[in-house]
């Protein structure tokens, strides 16, 4: 099986420090199950191809506009949801050995549309999107499967959608045809449309038990070994844990996924690979966290970095007014004020920042450090000058020039 998680790291380079960004992008080779051999005809009715079937890519809105405009009620919309899927898109055998890879969910459905090929994650994705366009809700469901009570050795994915308060099973990808001598033949069938949880554990089981849709979910021994444990287990409310973890944050559903997987136990390398994945979902989202961290933190320390070039910038034109005794040209008190209150602001807005600032990585507390000190050494030749101002402007006019006749009153620009 091709590697089903990636984790590139891009560069974000600031004035202070380097971080790396973390992304995933999902593989579509995590589920590339087909059903193999015939399936069964009894339950195949006869259906005519939606008049919105194209034979370009097509855009995902105007499906779904055009099922939501030919279908007033969730259970119809959803119907020509999976008939639209199921028949318009081929089983790709090649991405099996050899996945086109995809970015995001949105890049994994545009590939889709464009080839008018998939594999069962490509499947899923449509079909979860075009029922969250038609205002249906819809999870997409990860996990492994058997045939003939043999473990397939590669993952699976399908579709939980909610139809008025009740949990119903999709499997598009089974739906659209089957395997036979490595090549995919296409055969609609509505054998794999609002598959009960009792059918649908016969040959697919969920990562996450909750999608099992069970009260006494059943254990990955039983579905691999066909066998009952003969334990009885205690009822499942998985209604309201469903809830739960819908309306929870990206995160905390990854951690309550991931923490489900995991008491479930890691029976196969498939479980152990897909609990893997959760793991890094999360440690990548809190590395993510993290640079979020840092690079505010480097944008405000810039802010600071800013601030105090330009009260240095300020306090030289302050001194190079002084040196010339505030004449040439000629500034009123109140202007002698400001010219000394700018730098004063300034470097009271970075020393503002500055002391607000929670950081932790050592490069950047280095750097701030050195900053610091600079910034306390400008402090400290501002206020002397704030004095020398304050004096200035306490003495009459004609006793002035002798403020200056001192060395040490000469000013100095500040570097």
């Amino acid at each position: 099986m091709a590697e089903a998680y990636n984790l590139i790291m891009r560069n974000s380079l600031s004035s202070l420090s380097r971080y790396f960004v973390f992304l995933i992008f999902f593989s579509n080779a995590l589920h590339p199950c087909i059903v193999k051999g015939q399936t069964s005809s009894e339950t195949v009715k006869s259906l005519s191809i939606p008049a919105y079937r194209t034979d370009g890519p097509g855009d995902i809105g105007e499906i779904a506009s055009a099922i939501n405009n030919s279908s007033f009620s969730s259970a119809a919309r959803i119907r020509e949801i999976y008939s639209w899927v199921a028949q318009n898109i081929a089983y790709d055998p090649g991405q099996i050995s050899n996945p086109d890879p995809y970015t995001s969910k949105e890049d994994l459905i545009n590939q889709v549309l464009q080839k008018r090929k998939a594999i069962c994650q490509g499947y899923a994705a449509l079909f979860d999107s075009l029922c969250e366009l038609c205002n249906i809700q819809s999870f997409v469901i990860h996990g492994y499967i058997k045939h003939n009570d043999i473990i397939d050795d590669i993952p699976h994915a399908w579709v939980a959608a909610n139809l008025d308060g009740s949990w119903f099973l999709f499997d598009p990808t089974w739906g659209a045809g089957y395997m036979q001598n490595n090549e995919f033949v296409p055969r609609f069938s509505y054998d794999f449309y609002k598959i009960s949880p009792a059918e649908s554990l016969k040959s697919r089981m969920p990562f996450d038990p909750v999608w099992q849709l069970m009260k006494q979910p059943v254990s990955h021994k039983e579905f691999i070994t066909g066998k009952p444990s003969g334990i009885s287990t205690a009822e499942y409310n998985f209604n309201d844990s469903i809830s739960v973890f819908l309306t929870a944050g990206k995160e905390d559903r990854i951690a309550i996924e991931s923490r489900r997987v995991l008491e479930w136990g890691l029976l196969n390398k498939q479980i152990t690979d897909y609990s893997n994945y959760l793991l890094n979902a999360l440690d990548v989202i809190k590395k993510n966290k993290q640079v979020e961290r840092n690079n505010e933190v480097v944008n405000w320390s810039n802010e600071a970095i800013l601030n105090f070039n330009k009260a240095i910038t300020a306090y030289n034109l302050y001194i190079n007014a002084k040196n010339k005794q505030f004449m040439k040209p000629a500034y009123t008190d109140e202007q002698v004020k400001n010219l000394i209150q700018d730098p004063h602001a300034l470097l009271y807005n970075s020393e503002l920042i500055l002391n607000n600032l929670e950081v932790y990585d050592p490069v950047m507390k280095k750097n701030l450090g050195e900053l610091s000190r600079n910034i306390a050494e400008l402090r400290k030749t501002i206020d002397q000058e704030r004095a020398f101002v304050d004096n200035y402007c306490q003495t009459p006019a004609a006793r002035r020039i002798m403020l200056f006749r001192s060395p040490a009153r000469q000013g100095k620009s500040h570097k």
